[in-house]
């Protein structure tokens, strides 16, 4: 059983409601003044499972697996994985009694600090009810520094991290920013395609190998690298392979064979015509000037 300190129980019955230690028994706490997490480690929180509580604090539960369920009036709902389930405070559910441990974390925020974080983004009321968000990608990082601060009692650091992740948490929340996350990530997968381009142009290439490395399917790489760079993936790699020929015709101490061959290429003379489109002249001409 978590030992957990008299003033850390004080803050989490501020947030989370009239919980006991004994419910608590089977969770693991991370608790600064007005912001706390909690893991079900080997079984189920006592007080998550009684019917029909309710928390002082806004609540935001990061699901694992598709196991646990929450009954929110009247409805059964199941929290999705890699999704942000939220509830606003004072509204009465329960999760529902399962066999399988329960994966999940959930955070409590307290009100007042995190409507003046909200009231930083929006003027409008925030209310939720069970709304579901794609989980933003920042937040766990950032909470796993945040569970590492308080098991080391870094308190001031605990703190400021659990200030960040309200921000990233009411971010989350807001319309405005989910197409703007989106199109960042989609960029960095679309960048790691690019590098990998550029590190492996001399062996032999599929889209399927680069749609892995962006982490998307095989389709949908297709349209998302043609979208970011204007050209498909296989003529971006062509354009590589080009570029590297000329350098290394550059140098004046490699045949137009070698250069092609060393650059990925199965033939010389399909490099050649490729070169010759792309340049205006073949290799040929062009390492002439070099020597």
């Amino acid at each position: 059983m978590q030992t957990i300190s008299p003033e850390a129980l004080r803050t989490i019955r501020s947030l989370v409601g009239d919980v006991t230690e004994e419910q608590l028994r089977f969770v693991d706490a991370y608790v600064s003044p007005e912001f706390c997490a909690f893991i079900p480690v080997g079984g189920q929180c006592g007080y998550a499972v009684t019917p029909e509580h309710e928390h002082p604090a806004y609540m935001f539960v990061i699901q694992y697996d598709e196991a646990t369920q929450v009954v929110l009036e009247g409805r059964r709902l199941t929290p999705k994985p890699r999704h942000l389930f939220c509830l606003s405070p004072r509204i009465a559910h329960h999760e529902v009694q399962n066999y399988l441990p329960p994966r999940y974390c959930a955070i409590f925020v307290n009100p007042g600090s995190f409507e003046s974080v909200y009231g930083q983004y929006r003027d409008d009321p925030v209310a939720f009810n069970g709304e579901m968000f794609d989980l933003d990608e920042g937040i766990q990082p950032l909470l796993q520094l945040f569970m590492q601060s308080c098991r080391e009692q870094a308190r001031p650091l605990a703190a400021s991290l659990a200030q960040s992740l309200t921000h990233l948490i009411v971010r989350n929340t807001l319309s405005t920013f989910p197409a703007e996350r989106e199109s960042v990530s989609l960029q960095g997968r679309i960048n790691a395609a690019v590098e990998y381009i550029h590190l492996h142009y001399a062996y032999e290439l599929e889209q399927r190998t680069l749609a892995e490395v962006a982490g998307v399917s095989v389709s949908h790489f297709g349209r998302l690298f043609r979208s970011a760079l204007g050209m498909s993936a296989g003529d971006y790699l062509l354009r590589v392979r080009l570029q590297h020929v000329k350098k290394v015709l550059e140098s004046g101490k490699t045949s137009v064979t070698d250069a092609a061959l060393g650059a990925g290429f199965n033939s010389a003379s399909y490099m050649a015509r490729r070169f010759k489109a792309a340049f205006g002249e073949t290799p040929s001409e062009y390492a002439s000037r070099f020597k």
